[in-house]
């Protein structure tokens, strides 16, 4: 689990030393681009940092409607495949499955 603050500066890491890790604001992190962007956003790559196949998926967190960080979950793609981990909705999609 990762906390990104919109300039794109690491704010926590559940792994990782945040204040080793580079500025995430960049257009190869689609998710969190999104995320900043007040939408939900999810990509798959290869990790900086692990060295991994990993999808991600990042959900903004907002004050007074505006993005001011993301929240972003890493899930490694093996684990995807396997069907062994469970995997995150947009929230109008959630929102429909759950209202029925």
């Amino acid at each position: 689990i990762t906390l990104v603050a919109v300039d794109g500066v690491v704010l926590g890491d559940s792994r990782n030393d945040p204040a080793a890790m580079v500025n995430h604001r960049t257009p190869s992190r689609p998710e969190l681009m999104a995320a900043f962007g007040g939408e939900f956003g999810s990509h798959t790559r290869t990790s900086e940092t692990e060295g991994r196949e990993l999808r991600y998926f990042a959900l903004p967190l907002m004050r007074d409607d505006e993005p001011v960080a993301a929240v972003r979950v890493a899930v490694g793609v093996a684990a995807l495949a396997e069907g062994g981990w469970w995997t995150l909705e947009p929230p109008d999609v959630a929102e429909e499955r759950w209202a029925t």
